[in-house]
């Protein structure tokens, strides 16, 4: 069976619609979790020249993400 080119064009126009509906959140939450908050509050789809950090990953203090798995419940 012969495809039409009508029929892969569309099909092509469809595959990068979802693609691109698909990366643009991402693209939203890697740029916010690298950007510090002060570029961020404005948008973070402005790719003007911005101040890449990690920062945001960093841990207030070492105990913060210790489970508590002995707590006495009575």
């Amino acid at each position: 069976m012969k495809r039409s080119r009508k029929d892969t064009l569309v099909k092509t126009i469809v595959a990068w619609t979802i693609a691109l509906v698909w990366i643009l959140p991402l693209m939203g939450v890697v740029m916010t979790a690298i950007r510090p908050f002060s570029e961020v509050i404005n948008g973070w789809w402005k790719l003007e020249p911005f101040n890449a950090t990690l920062s945001n990953f960093s841990v207030s203090s070492p105990g913060d993400f210790t489970p508590r798995l002995s707590q006495n419940r009575t």
